[in-house]
């Protein structure tokens, strides 16, 4: 050791370990000193004589920890520029925050993401401290994903989608992002954006453009949609030609939280513009060039109810600087919401539904309305409109949406039956609904939570996914006999039920030992509660001789129950094979082509293609993972999407996606089936950048210059518009 320490300082270091003993004078256990630690020692060490053996000694130790840190210190102390080196070293400063003293050790990020959740929902936290644990953590896993050997010596996989990365607690993002970019016609419009945006620059009075399935579209909404989705094209790209996981941006993950309601109403006109003085949220005459409508179409006007807004004109500068200043505030708020919330769970059907809405802002109409024509390619896509027809002759109701949201609390037996439940007859108000126009896309969301002594808890109802799903049996106008036998299924399923009903008043939910509640059959509590008083009335004696008569009366009591309750739950299994009769019939195709015609069953014929599935431990909604079950009709195959894992399965979806695992249970949370007739067109999980033959490309560069575009793809600066 001694020689060690007493080296001259022209002597080479061979190793990290001399290196580490030279640099701490040989105390025990150098090797395992943090980084910081090092640096110190380093520092000490520094002067004229000694900068070189200095850095020689860093540059083994960075070199053998893979230590940006180190390398960070080395780069600024080398030339004798050190006044910010500890100031301007983000990881150290991310690495202290976390209280992570080991530079060289892998980071647990599931930890990690555990201490970020923790800390943003701490209701005592500051804002400021709730800013720096995202910001550190980014900075954390950002370090950890560029440590790397060097490129990897393979072509591009063209023959499969790659996953995305997570960026802490954001696998419900990445199935959305996935989904979306599997729809073809989505991708498609998004990547050509100009020619689907609404020419904002058209209509400078306008601030209303009227309302696109409930949403009311304005001027803010469409300017901040309209830079919105070039940064999703800019993601898309990326994860057309990646060679591994692409990586969404934080700033387009914080955006798809943001509400539209969020945003001010009204733009204010106040402040620089981030457009050229003929534009409007970046859309230029130019774009427009050829996209004149021919006679009588309205392809190229604004939407209904766009009464034109001249409130502004009357305004002062003050006032419009004071409404600049609140709207920006407001903005700032909810963008910061939009941060804290992107770490934790979030439901996949409203992240979809959000996205949506937004996508719709920045259309531009191609139709008046949804009594006969689409507004526009979003909601030709996405949106099913739907009638609630009355059985007491009351005017139908038109409503429109892009989803179909059934409910578990029955636990039906599969979709169709589910699908069935939400559109049967309501006995109180003598309605029904009923489809009039399908979407191409059809999204099914489950209410699936119900609350079990006080506490929300999942629905694990392992319902069944088909394959294919017939919608005739839901559309507007049947004809009688297929209406009829509706109404047969309908009285069926409330017999049922009320039996359940009847059933459930013969049950008592008691807490055991442990303090959880459990059912209990009446008839057993009155039981045991008569031989626990029979028990007291021999102990007592004569002192209360009518408790054998009250108990003999429970003993009565007891035995009507239990013959009550036999009754129902024969009554039950009876009802529940005639039930089971009336959906096959209305699911099968020949039965359906007898009543209606094989062209008409033809047309309503959907195909599952995605099925969002999350999985939980112990029920708990607010906690667990998401992936996604993508069919690639092209490749006739499935595959699971899960964060950057990309895998192949085959089997039965449905052991797929209602499987236990150590990690939980999973259940669907979201499926989507497409008109079958339209699967090819509307759907391509498949889309990867093809390698021209004739490339002589050394593998190790195009892998190289495929990692850059990803990059380039997640690190988009621009914001939002500044003055909506």
């Amino acid at each position: 050791m001694a020689n060690i320490i007493d080296m001259d300082s022209t002597d080479k270091l061979r190793n990290a370990s001399e290196a580490l003993n030279w640099l701490s004078d040989g105390a025990d256990h150098s090797d395992a000193a943090a980084d910081d630690i090092i640096q110190a020692l380093a520092s000490a060490k520094l002067d004229d004589a000694n900068r070189e053996k200095v850095m020689e000694a860093m540059t083994l130790i960075a070199n053998d920890r893979n230590s940006d840190a180190l390398r960070h210190w080395i780069a600024a102390y080398r030339n004798g520029d050190a006044s910010d080196a500890f100031e301007t070293d983000e990881l150290t400063q991310a690495y202290t925050y976390y209280n992570i003293q080991d530079r060289s050790a892998v980071v647990d990020m599931d930890v990690l993401q555990t201490m970020l959740s923790m800390k943003l929902q701490d209701p005592d936290a500051s804002v400021t401290d709730k800013e720096n644990s995202q910001r550190y953590f980014e900075i954390i896993r950002a370090s950890s994903s560029t440590i790397s050997a060097g490129p990897v010596a393979t072509r591009i996989d063209h023959n499969s989608p790659v996953g995305l990365r997570n960026l802490g607690n954001t696998c419900y993002l990445n199935c959305v992002l996935q989904y979306l970019y599997a729809v073809k016609a989505f991708r498609d419009i998004v990547i050509n954006l100009d020619d689907h945006k609404l020419p904002l620059q058209k209509y400078p009075g306008l601030q209303h453009f009227g309302r696109v399935g409930g949403l009311q579209v304005t001027r803010p909404y469409a300017r901040w949609a309209q830079s919105f989705l070039p940064r999703l094209a800019k993601l898309f790209d990326g994860m057309y030609t990646s060679s591994a996981a692409a990586t969404p941006t934080h700033e387009l993950a914080t955006d798809f939280l943001v509400k539209l309601e969020w945003l001010p109403e009204v733009a204010t006109g106040a402040g620089p513009s981030p457009s050229p003085p003929n534009s409007d949220g970046g859309v230029s005459d130019t774009t427009l060039v050829g996209d004149a409508p021919t006679p009588g179409s309205d392809a190229d006007v604004p939407m209904i109810d766009a009464p034109k807004n001249d409130k502004f004109a009357e305004m002062s500068e003050d006032d419009l600087k004071r409404m600049k200043d609140f709207n920006d505030k407001v903005k700032a708020g909810n963008l910061q919401a939009a941060s804290e919330q992107l770490a934790r769970q979030q439901d996949v059907h409203e992240i979809a539904a959000n996205l949506i809405n937004k996508a719709i802002c920045a259309m531009n109409p191609t139709g008046s309305d949804w009594n006969g024509r689409e507004r526009d390619e979003i909601t030709r896509l996405f949106y099913s409109s739907f009638h609630l027809n009355s059985l007491k002759g009351n005017p139908q109701k038109l409503t429109v949406d892009h989803t179909v949201t059934v409910h578990l609390y029955d636990r039906p037996d599969g979709i169709p039956e589910a699908l069935e439940a939400e559109c049967e007859l309501n006995p109180v108000t003598s309605e029904y609904q009923t489809f009039v126009r399908p979407g191409p896309i059809l999204q099914i969301s489950f209410v699936n939570q119900e609350v079990i002594d006080n506490v929300e808890r999942i629905i694990t109802h392992p319902f069944k996914v088909p394959q294919q799903l017939n919608l005739t049996r839901y559309m507007d106008q049947p004809p009688k006999e297929l209406l009829d036998l509706r109404k047969e299924y309908w009285g069926l399923h409330k017999k049922i039920r009320e039996r359940k009903d009847a059933s459930e008043n013969y049950h008592a939910q008691l807490r055991d030992t442990a303090g959880k509640l459990v059912e209990v059959e009446g008839s057993e509590l009155l039981s045991a509660s008569s031989q626990f008083l029979k028990s007291v009335q021999k102990e007592l004696k004569s002192e209360f001789d009518d408790l054998d008569e009250v108990a003999s009366k429970l003993e009565t009591v007891s035995g009507e129950c239990s013959s009550n309750l036999h009754t129902l739950k024969k009554e039950i299994d009876l009802i529940g094979r005639d039930l089971k009769k009336t959906s096959a019939s209305l699911n099968d195709r020949q039965t359906l082509i007898k009543l209606t015609s094989e062209k008409q069953v033809d047309e309503l014929d959907y195909t599952l293609f995605a099925v969002f599935v999350h999985r939980s431990m112990n029920g708990d909604p607010g906690h667990g993972h998401y992936y996604i079950y993508i069919h690639d009709f092209a490749n006739d195959n499935w595959r699971c999407y899960n964060d950057s894992q990309v895998t192949t399965e085959e089997g039965d979806i449905n052991e797929w996606i209602h499987g236990s695992t150590q990690q939980g249970v999973g259940r669907p949370n979201l499926v989507v089936y497409v008109k079958t007739s339209e699967k090819d067109k509307l759907t391509q999980p498949l889309y990867r950048e093809k390698q021209e033959p004739a490339d002589d490309t050394p593998p190790a560069a195009i892998n190289t210059a495929a990692d850059e575009d990803m990059h380039d793809s997640a690190t988009e600066e621009d914001g939002p518009p500044k003055n909506i």
